[in-house]
């Protein structure tokens, strides 16, 4: 099924599905993958930028998305990218592992497990965080697990979403709320904390009140606790987005004449024309033109709702539709229940104490999607607004894009046969610089790396010696093992596969820097932290083409000797090596042969 899908691309040269995806999944590439049976490769591409794909895949508004802007929509249906997504996720059994250390050592805390806070959770431990998330209900998921309907989305969800949460050890506690069982004082162990509280209050039309004048989200809630609706017969949903519909389709299933009403026409209408489709097939009337007034009660019963009937005018509004008024006449329509699908904001109530200074209006003050403050982070609905699955999945993941941007990370590659003072003053130097919440990946050649006939000791031994010798100065280094796992292909390619980190380089490499593979790549997207060498100068700094790379460089402030590994294994100096490094060389009788190749 999953390939029949992913032969329906045409492979456009200027894909304008991934234009038309907000989180802009590389679509081409994943169904290219996917054609060639790396199903593997594919999904780990998806996760890039889509850490609930099994979600999206089923949730997202695709023929708005991905699916509307495909050329092949143009003449017809587009390529089922949706589906695509959510089968190679089950292909794929929903794994997500770890896929580097960039948040090492750094403590994080979620308040709210709705999806912007579980997306956050798992971007966030997959870079190397350790994270808790504090849940004010019982279960996980938000609008997922609480009001979104099972014949929309299977709840059994909830359960991959709750393992690969464990799997990745974040840590979740239930029925804690911020301002009553968590106070600001608690967040002082951590060193990041990320507020994803969502918009928990749904807004009326209208001040009136009634037990059967209730919000959409409270009635999904209640019938997916098969709580009683007290003898409802005939319904009037407000609204015409995915809410809206929800309700309905919930409510007709209860056995409840149901009518969907909407101020514009619903050729306007915030749902999708898959979804108002559905509604006309399950027998739920659409009604236009009206906008509601006030209920219509008799000895406390609610028997209808008063509508004002509206018209179509010239005028747009700031999304381009047409403004609808009043043409001063009065409609009233029978019910004994009405929900209202009309929006939601926050409960900022929470906020009052602590953090009144961010709060205007209805809303956290924000020009973007991410409200910063010291060490905490505001995100999704409560900062934008009840948004889309998918936009509040962005929000988790882009907060952990910022937080990895503010932290400086290094890689330091080479043989590393044996450390020597130099390499631990280099680390020195980059920690003194950066301060001690930098990240340093050292990178030791794997044992197949060759070059000029050089024979490597195990990799083992010298990643047991990078750990001893570096671990006293930092706690945040990393001896990656990704040259050992791996054929080494270029540096260019271990920079990429770490996310671009500052590249730590000497003046001596500058003379045949130009001549690395796919240096033009190289240059362009990566940083280095150049450092000087005795003997070799910066002058070829000023000459083509590093010229044109000049800014590429951050310029240490320390001046290095130019020792190397080569030197000790020639002579045998124990003055150019450190004690811990000493006893690694004594413990596996290293060098012991005269070897002397570079």
């Amino acid at each position: 099924m999953l390939k029949t899908l992913s032969k329906e691309c045409l492979k456009c040269k200027n894909p304008l599905c991934i234009k038309g995806c907000p989180v802009h999944n590389e679509i081409k590439d994943i169904i290219s993958l996917i054609n060639e049976d790396k199903l593997n490769e594919a999904y780990n591409l998806n996760l890039k930028t889509s850490v609930l794909p099994f979600v999206c895949g089923v949730l997202c508004p695709h023929e708005k998305q991905c699916e509307g802007h495909c050329i092949k929509s143009l003449k017809g249906t587009g390529v089922k990218i949706g589906q695509i997504e959510e089968l190679l996720a089950k292909e794929n059994h929903y794994i997500v592992k770890k896929i580097d250390n960039s948040l090492v050592n750094i403590n994080i805390c979620i308040i709210g497990g709705g999806i912007s806070g579980i997306s956050a959770a798992i971007d966030a431990s997959r870079h190397g965080a350790n994270v808790t998330i504090y849940e004010r209900t019982d279960k996980l998921g938000g609008p997922l697990f609480n009001s979104i309907p099972d014949f929309r989305f299977e709840k059994s969800k909830i359960d991959i979403i709750n393992g690969i949460l464990h799997s990745l050890g974040v840590k979740v506690y239930y029925n804690t709320e911020y301002g009553n069982d968590l106070t600001l004082n608690d967040l002082e162990k951590f060193d990041k904390v990320i507020f994803a509280t969502g918009t928990m209050i749904e807004t009326k039309p209208f001040k009136e009140s009634h037990p059967n004048f209730i919000g959409a989200v409270e009635l999904l809630e209640k019938l997916k606790n098969n709580e009683n609706l007290n003898n409802v017969k005939k319904a009037i949903v407000l609204g015409a987005g995915n809410v809206a519909t929800d309700a309905a389709r919930s409510l007709i299933r209860a056995n409840i004449e149901t009518q969907i009403v909407y101020r514009r026409t619903f050729k306007y209408s915030p749902a999708l024309k898959t979804e108002i489709n559905e509604c006309l097939e399950e027998k739920i009337a659409l009604i236009e033109k009206l906008s509601p007034v006030s209920l219509v009660i008799n000895d406390n019963k609610l028997t209808g709702i008063k509508f004002e009937i509206m018209e179509e005018s010239t005028e747009l509004d700031r999304s381009n539709r047409p403004i609808f008024k009043s043409i001063n006449e009065f409609k009233v329509l029978d019910a004994d229940l009405v929900v209202y699908a009309t929006g939601q904001k926050p409960d900022l109530s929470i906020y009052k104490n602590d953090f009144d200074h961010l709060i205007e209006g209805s809303w956290l003050k924000s020009n973007t999607n991410i409200v910063k403050y010291d060490k905490f982070y505001f995100i999704g609905d409560v900062v934008s607004g009840a948004t889309s699955i998918v936009n509040s999945m962005k929000a988790g993941m882009d907060v952990v894009v910022d937080m990895i941007s503010e932290r400086k990370i290094f890689m330091f590659g080479g043989s590393f046969d044996p450390v020597t003072l130099v390499h631990e003053e280099i680390i020195k130097s980059v920690i003194n610089e950066f301060g001690e919440n930098s990240l340093i990946y050292i990178v030791p050649n794997g044992d197949n790396y060759h070059f000029d006939g050089k024979e490597l000791t195990c990799f083992s031994i010298r990643k047991e010696m990078l750990e001893k010798a570096f671990s006293k100065y930092h706690k945040n280094i990393y001896v990656s093992d990704i040259e050992q796992k791996e054929e080494f292909i270029g540096v260019y390619k271990t920079l990429e596969d770490l996310n671009h980190p500052i590249y730590i380089i000497g003046s001596d490499l500058l003379y045949t820097l130009p001549r690395w593979k796919n240096f033009d790549n190289l240059m362009s997207n990566n940083k280095f932290y150049l450092i000087e060498r005795e003997s070799y100068t910066l002058d070829v700094l000023n000459q083509e083409p590093l010229s044109s790379y000049k800014d590429k460089f951050i310029m240490s402030n320390y001046k290095f000797k130019n020792i190397s590994s080569t030197d000790y294994r020639i002579n045998k100096n124990d003055n150019l090596i450190s004690d811990e490094v000493k006893e690694i060389i004594k413990k596996y009788r290293l060098y012991e042969g005269g070897r002397n190749n570079d």
